[in-house]
């Protein structure tokens, strides 16, 4: 089903699904899903990331569509890039996505961050944050 006002798909049906895709790993879990990192089978064979919701797990069903709508409306070279989603039959979201072969931001936060001291903490220059969002 195509959202017209928001320019954004989400199906019930088997386009896209699963099998749309090889799973190339696991990328990290939480108490509402899992994310994947994944290959297309056809098409351009870009390695995306599936962010895997579990509906049960939320409130709402509306926090995944929420989250959908909000990803689909960006458009900014600072914001992972959103491309579909679909839904599976066993109550679970899928958002498919692009995929940040350096990480995030706060990846790159703990990677700077001594655990046994503070005090040897590796913090960003001005330049650095700067260069990460203009």
């Amino acid at each position: 089903m195509l959202n017209s006002r928001n320019n954004y798909r989400i199906t019930t049906d088997s386009v896209p699904a699963w099998h749309d895709y090889d799973v190339l790993g696991v990328l990290g879990e939480g108490s509402y899903g899992k994310i994947y990192k994944v290959r297309e089978r056809a098409g351009e064979k870009r390695v995306l990331v599936i962010k895997e919701i579990d509906c049960s797990a939320l409130r709402s069903d509306y926090e995944a569509l929420g989250e959908i709508d909000v990803m689909a409306r960006m458009d900014s070279p600072f914001i992972v890039k959103y491309y579909d989603s679909f839904i599976q039959k066993n109550n679970k979201v899928n958002i498919v996505m692009e995929y940040c072969e350096h990480g995030d931001l706060h990846q790159l936060l703990r990677k700077r961050r001594d655990p046994t001291d503070e005090s040897k903490h590796k913090y960003l220059s001005e330049n650095r944050v700067w260069s990460l969002f203009i």
